[in-house]
């Protein structure tokens, strides 16, 4: 069965990023359980976060760039989607 775009009600997507473990950087230990206590309301929200979508605790650097990438230009994700970015961890300004 063909479902035509102005028929799709879309669908639900976030991503998770809760940094607490930094190697340079005062550890954070509320953003764990901000990333965690936020999972849970967004999936009881009706909000699909696959695994490779929360990331928790300590995180590397290329797999923070490379979701979200992956995440904004995810060619899964249809104009009638609500998609959700979350973050809670330092800023850092980058020399760029």
């Amino acid at each position: 069965m063909c479902v035509l775009e102005s028929e799709y009600k879309g669908s639900k997507k976030a991503l998770v990023i809760a940094i607490s473990e930094y190697d340079k950087l005062e550890s954070l230990s509320f953003c764990k359980k901000d990333g965690d206590e936020m999972c849970k309301l967004l999936i009881s929200s009706g909000y699909s976060i696959p695994e490779d979508r929360k990331l928790i605790g300590r995180v590397r650097h290329s797999e923070l760039r490379d979701s979200i990438i992956d995440f904004f230009y995810d060619p899964d994700i249809h104009p009638t989607d609500t998609i959700l970015f979350y973050f809670s961890g330092h800023g850092v300004l980058g020399d760029d």
